[in-house]
């Protein structure tokens, strides 16, 4: 037989996503570095592709968590990212400069995350009779893809400090304290009767 028991409950959670993808990156920042240090060069490429779509993901998280904070339930996540990101600086009264660090990564993110998120064939060619070098002709060779050049880890490490500058910024200027944006719950759990039966 089981026993029936009344119980009163009361459980919450606030689930701050910005915080799980800010730790994936930051996951990915550290392997980076440490496989550029050891000068192993295997799946570096893939690991940069991975930490910059989810550093991506966090700015635009981020920018959505303060938004959210800022205007309330009149925040509208469906809106480009850089409508978001501009509508959030205009709120706190910053006045950034795109085309320059840390700000200018806000934008460089976003494009390399819509590259692969939109991904389309590209067809590159190149037909010429030059004299070169064997140097210079492999460099005049390379037909990489623009979003393929953001795949070297400087760029990826360079991406994440000026991310994590802006984010103190915008923190600073709201009020807000970095535990403010943590997802933390609990639950409270009383029996109140129990049954036999």
């Amino acid at each position: 037989m089981t026993d029936v028991r009344r119980f009163k409950v009361h459980a919450h959670e606030r689930i701050f996503i910005h915080n799980d993808l800010s730790n994936a990156a930051f996951h990915f920042k550290r392997l980076i570095e440490s496989k550029s240090a050891k000068g192993d060069h295997s799946g570096l490429g893939l690991e940069v592709m991975a930490g910059a779509t989810m550093l991506a993901f966090a700015n635009e998280a981020r920018f959505n968590f303060l938004g959210y904070h800022l205007e309330g339930n009149s925040w509208d996540e469906w809106k480009p990212a850089m409508k978001k990101v501009r509508r959030v600086f205009e709120i706190l009264g910053i006045s950034p400069d795109f085309s320059d660090p840390p700000y200018l990564y806000l934008q460089a993110l976003k494009d390399f995350r819509d590259t692969l998120a939109h991904g389309k064939p590209e067809y590159k060619e190149f037909k010429e009779e030059l004299e070169a070098t064997e140097e210079e002709l492999l460099g005049m060779l390379d037909l990489k893809a623009d979003w393929e050049r953001s795949l070297e880890p400087s760029f990826f490490c360079e991406a994440y400090d000026a991310s994590e500058k802006i984010w103190k910024e915008l923190l600073q200027k709201s009020g807000l304290t970095l535990m403010d944006t943590l997802s933390e719950g609990g639950s409270h759990i009383e029996l109140i009767h129990e049954k036999k039966q």
